[in-house]
């Protein structure tokens, strides 16, 4: 052997760790320094983070505020120092080079954040305000981070700005132990970054990051110190604008967890301070840690004669555990292989172990590459020799003894476990028993949470350490262990574990619950409880669309091949059938069966799709399905499980461990690991793993679901809306229906509705303006994919094939649900309320049966809630039906001056009419019997073509109009004529009334004729009354009568309303009968005050008042007041002279006081006509 193969034949010849390692990281010391960044490595952990952080500069609203939190030795601190220089001040080394990195490691990203004009794109930088938690206040820390900086940004000739002698004097007070005002802190800052950015040093703003801040954390919770500046700081951050001030901490853990001790009421607080970061977890993929160990190695090459059997170790390494850690294999082989002299089992090991079991010692795993302990990594390149590896038991023996005492923590119990274990070790047990219990050890402490396992296969690897160990020694090396309970083999999990100690023999009982297995039961049934599937999303159908569609996961057994399964149902948009045959032979038959079954997987393209999985084998998983059943039958049935604490854990991990591994088998089956055969509508397709499983669906949504409009708005374009988006729509269709004619519905700034008018009615076109300039509702705009004219013209043909009957909302929803339309729940009614309105004058809408004369928002709303009660119609006018609309149309004065014929219109007008008369006009029986009839007809209308041709015209006493049978003019004519005059005196019924009322006042009262003479008669008659009056019900009449205000039909509603005890426009027949017996009793106690009145001043200007009394023994005493108007004084002159004439030639024969008596005897018979005419008038009015 030459000199050169001697010094090569040993690990120290070559391996060495590289110094950026060897140290711990400092921010304040290392950002800004040359070199400090040699050797780093740029992980994809490293390029998201600085990713997203670019684009917070970048956007002027963009998160500016962060904190990065991950366990110690995660890698923090030296991102740190990267993220500072690399958007640092373009004039420095160290930031030119951080650049460099960049573009070298990852150009795409480097050319992102240049084209995002972050500082990088410009050639400018941040100035960085670097600070290293301590035990002290968090304002102390960063005055002085701030001083630091300044001092070294204008460490320049010239005049420095008066700025930094405040800084100065900030920072002095700080350190006094004076805490600065509120604000003050935060103000500063806004003030350094403002100062900068007038430099010729090309700054943009400030970089504000805080390494270890869980320091001065713990301090404000141990001192009940306030950590608002934090928070403060990050909403100036925020709102930094132009300017930009990007905020970062660096933690171990979140906020509160750092006040765990504090009063509920302050975690609270110090949670709301994180809730203004954006939070990242800086913790690195198992991949990326390996790397990074490969990464510190330096080792230019192998020892003579050490690469092929490295190699070959490490083949079988990463073929062990590569599926387990989500690793590709040959990816996985290259890390390993970079990690020699490591083990590859204790490079996988490392990761996981330093980084959350050990992690609370503040120890990394660059700290053990590089210390010189007993059984360390250093010690071993030292001494070992080329053919042997830095193996797992070693790194057992290594934290042990760096560690002691400190590992029992967290995990105590495990480590001791490991312990107790080495000292049960049978007198006969070797060196490899010893290895093996450590191995065993290790993997079960952290192998759960890292996919590794400690299989027979990996154990092997585990334990050639450079020479390969035979497999007999091994299988009677681990018999000891099992016999002498120190280790127990996991049939379910194909591993072994160190036994925990029970007095229950876990696997004899579980071999007896296997016989209580039903051999014959559906595995189907069995995977339907124990793994409940979970849908299964079409991803990119759902970038491509803006729809979520998502498919069923079924289990199935051989019954598919009967052909009795109906098509999917449900909410899903497919269903992915999982058909677990009892056999392989049965499976064969099922696979034949789905490529010919036209019937079951027919290509009916308004079926939801069915996607068929038959896997080859499925033995493992229903070996796994029956041993779960089995576990679970020992946990019910095992009485001595109860009293065995160590038992009952066994079986629950078992049955948690078995259920696990079940749930990956079944992932296996619809991901392509496991061998499948997959079958669309009778086809064979091909699917090998869960990226091409979604890439199919997506194609196959593409396909079944081929005319769905494309509408990107997750608030609504879902099956289920939240209550606010629910919210949102309700505005957006009230909004529709209210201001249909303004300019984006008259929606202002962007509320949730706004960005669901854009996507959905603006994006297509269903709201635009017209060629008048005018915004309104109309069919959507002809485009390519993703154009809602399909689903428009659906809906169209919906209603045209229902040839004039009404069909069902929920039927319209459910044909537009269905491919290949596939609308969800949250747009239908926003579409289907925008067709109302763009064709309002064809469309008729029901509600309970009943014609809906008007779209209200109180209606739409209605409609959102239960669209079960709504029913749509067209109603098209064919034939001669067409000049009927013609000339009612004409009539209503609704005549289109576009001759375009519609319907509905004139049906909505003819309703509104019949609605907007009184409820006396609609309920009175004082109209002709036609009048009844069209009104009944109006107010009872279900349909509007069976209104205006059928029961219209019927109510006119004219046949209905036959669309196919031609109307004559004359009975159109008599029709129109007929329907005009029963309208008219509908509309003047009410008129009429407040006539009566009227009428009944001047016969009662002895009013003049007109309405308005009688009101100023009775006016001043009443005035003149009032003082006299102390009867309730007659001063609340006199009160009225005598009121001048309002018009004249105002004056009698009220005193109608008085004397029928609700206004006239609500009476029915009866309670105008009620009014007129009222004010008869009225009348007499009217009569009785008046009569006082003439003994007093006398009657009112232009009347003569005269109290005429004529009383007789056994007759009630007749009393009457007269009143005589100026306007008959003429007549009343001459009659009183024909009287007197008479009265004359009666003395020349009869005494005096006999002419007295017999002209008394008359003005007693006239008051009795005078009440009798009156009763008369009432009951004339009543019949």
């Amino acid at each position: 052997m030459t000199q050169r193969n001697r010094r090569r034949a040993r690990w120290s010849d070559l391996v060495t760790v590289r110094t950026r390692y060897q140290r711990s990281v400092n921010l304040e010391r290392d950002a800004g320094v040359a070199g400090a960044l040699d050797g780093y490595v740029i992980t994809p952990l490293v390029r998201t983070i600085v990713g997203r952080i670019g684009r917070g500069i970048s956007a002027e609203r963009g998160t500016r505020s962060w904190s990065l939190t991950g366990p110690y030795g995660s890698g923090k601190s030296a991102f740190a120092v990267f993220l500072a220089d690399l958007f640092g001040l373009s004039d420095s080394d160290p930031t030119r080079a951080a650049r460099a990195l960049l573009e070298r490691t990852d150009p795409t990203l480097a050319k992102d954040l240049k084209e995002a004009h972050v500082p990088l794109g410009r050639g400018h930088g941040l100035l960085p305000i670097l600070a290293v938690g301590s035990r002290a206040s968090i304002e102390q820390i960063l005055i002085s981070a701030m001083l630091r900086a300044a001092q070294a940004f204008w460490n320049r000739p010239g005049r420095p700005p008066a700025l930094l002698g405040e800084i100065t004097r900030a920072a002095m007070s700080a350190e006094a132990g004076r805490r600065p005002p509120p604000g003050a802190l935060v103000s500063l800052i806004e003030k350094l970054a403002a100062e900068v950015t007038k430099s010729d040093r090309g700054v943009d703003g400030l970089l504000l990051l805080v390494d270890e801040a869980g320091k001065p954390l713990e301090h404000a919770a141990q001192t009940g110190g306030d950590v608002q500046v934090i928070q403060e700081l990050a909403e100036a951050a925020a709102r930094s604008g132009e300017i930009p001030i990007v905020f970062a901490v660096l933690l171990h853990q979140s906020f509160d967890q750092y006040a765990g001790h504090l009063a509920a009421v302050h975690r609270n607080e110090w949670a709301k301070v994180q809730g203004r970061f954006e939070d990242v977890a800086f913790q690195e993929a198992a991949e990326d840690t390996i790397r990074l160990i490969g990464s510190a190695i330096d080792r230019p090459a192998f020892p003579v004669g050490a690469e092929a059997a490295v190699g070959l170790l490490v083949d079988n390494v990463a073929h062990a555990t590569a599926a387990g850690l989500g690793i590709d294999p040959r990816s996985l082989r290259r890390l390993l292989l970079a990690a020699a002299p490591l083990h590859p089992l204790t490079a996988l090991l490392l990761g996981p172990l330093f980084r959350s079991r050990l992690a609370q010692n503040e120890r990394s795993l660059f700290a053990f590459l590089a210390a010189a302990e007993p059984n360390g990594f250093q010690e071993f390149v030292q001494t070992a020799s080329a053919k042997a590896l830095y193996a797992p038991d070693r790194l057992y023996d290594y934290v042990l003894g760096a560690y002691g005492g400190r590992i029992y923590g967290q995990h105590a119990k495990q480590w001791a476990q490991v312990e107790a274990a080495l000292r049960r070790l049978p007198v006969d047990a070797d060196e490899l028993d010893a290895r093996l219990v450590k191995i065993i050890g290790l993997l079960g402490l952290i192998g759960d949470s890292s996919g590794l396992r400690a299989s027979r296969g990996l154990l092997r690897a585990a334990v050639s350490d450079g020479d390969a160990i035979e497999p007999r020694r091994l299988d009677a090396a681990l018999d000891r262990l099992r016999g002498a309970s120190i280790v127990v083999f996991r049939k379910y999990r194909d591993a072994f574990q160190l036994w925990e100690g029970s007095d229950i023999d876990v696997d004899a009982a579980v071999a007896a619950g296997m016989k209580q297995v039903d051999p014959a039961a559906s595995l189907a049934h069995r995977l339907a409880h124990l793994v409940p599937p979970r849908p299964l999303v079409a991803r990119r159908h759902l970038f491509e669309t803006g729809t979520l569609r998502y498919f069923d996961v079924v289990y199935d057994d051989e019954s598919v091949i009967n052909g009795n399964m109906g098509p999917p149902t449900g909410p899903a948009d497919g269903v992915v059938r999982v058909v677990l045959g009892a056999n392989d032979q049965v499976a064969a038959e099922v696979q034949r069966f789905l490529q010919t079954a036209n019937v079951l997987t027919g290509k009916d393209p308004s079926r939801k799709p069915q996607v068929f999985v038959v896997p080859t084998h499925v033995d493992r998983v229903r070996g796994l399905a029956a041993e779960i059943a089995a576990l679970e039958w020992v946990q019910t049935n095992t009485p001595d499980l109860h009293n065995d604490v160590v038992g009952r854990r066994e079986v629950a991990g078992r049955i948690a461990e078995a259920e696990r591994i079940l749930r990956d088998e079944v992932a296996g089956l619809l991901g392509g690991r496991a061998q499948c055969r997959w079958f669309v509508d009778g086809e064979e397709v091909r699917i090998r793993s869960d990226r091409e499983l979604s890439r199919y669906l997506s194609e196959l949504c593409a396909r079944k679901y081929s005319k769905a409009p494309t509408i990107h708005n997750e608030l609504l374009n879902r099956r289920h809306l939240s209550s606010a988006a629910a919210a949102a729509r309700r505005d957006l269709v009230e909004a529709m229906v209210t201001r249909r004619r303004d300019e984006n519905l008259g929606i202002q700034g962007t509320p949730p509705e706004m960005s669901m008018y854009r996507s959905l009615l603006a994006e297509h076109g269903l709201h635009r303006m017209n060629d008048e300039h005018e915004w309104g509702f109309t069919g959507p705009v002809i485009r390519g994919s993703g154009s809602l004219r399909p689903v428009w013209d659906r809906l169209a043909s919906a209603l045209t094939d229902a040839r004039e009957a009404r069909v069902g909302i929920v039927e319209v929803f459910h044909h537009l649900q269905e491919p290949p339309y596939g609308l969800k729940d949250g747009v239908l009614p926003v579409l289907l309320v925008a067709t109302i309105l763009s064709r309002e004058d064809e469309i008729a809408l029901y509600e309970d049966g009943t014609f809906v004369a008007a779209l209200t928002p109180a209606t739409v709303e209605r409609l959102l809630r239960a669209p079960e009660k709504f029913e749509i119609q067209l109603v098209p006018i064919e034939g001669s039906r067409a000049s009927l609309y013609t000339r009612l149309a004409r009539l209503l004065g609704n005549e289109d001056p576009a001759g375009k014929s519609a319907l509905v219109p004139i049906v909505r007008q003819l309703l509104r009419v019949a609605h907007a008369l009184p409820a006396y006009s609609r309920n009175t029986k004082r109209v002709s019997e036609r009048a009844q009839a069209v009104r009944e007809a109006l107010l009872r209308a279900r349909e509007p073509g069976v209104l205006l041709f059928r029961d219209l015209p019927a109510a006119c006493g004219v046949q209905p109009f036959e669309a196919r049978r031609p109307a004559s003019e004359p009975q159109i004519d008599e029709f129109l004529g007929n329907l005009k005059g029963a309208i008219f005196e509908l509309q003047q019924a009410y008129k009429g009334l407040l006539g009566s009322i009227c009428r009944s006042l001047t016969e009662a009262l002895g009013l003049p004729a007109t309405t308005s003479a009688a009101r100023a008669e009775l006016a001043e008659r009443c005035r003149r009354m009032l003082p006299l009056s102390v009867e309730p019900q007659l001063k609340s009449f006199l009160v009225r009568a005598a009121d001048p205000a309002g018009t004249e039909d105002d004056w009698l509603v009220s005193l109608g309303t008085l004397l029928g005890g609700k206004p006239p426009e609500s009476w029915s027949d009866q309670d105008a009968d009620v009014m007129r017996l009222n004010l008869t009793v009225l009348r007499r106690r009217f009569s009785s005050v008046e009569a006082l009145v003439v003994d007093g001043d006398g009657a009112a200007g232009g009347t003569a008042m005269l109290r005429l009394t004529v009383a007789q023994p056994g007759q009630p005493e007749r009393t009457h007041v007269a009143v005589v108007r100026d306007d008959d004084r003429r007549l009343l002159g001459s009659f009183m002279e024909r009287v007197r004439a008479e009265a004359d030639q009666a003395l020349a024969s009869l005494p005096r006081e006999t002419v007295l008596v017999g002209l008394g005897l008359l003005v007693q018979d006239l008051i009795d006509e005078v009440d009798s005419s009156h009763e008369a008038a009432v009951r004339e009015e009543r019949e």
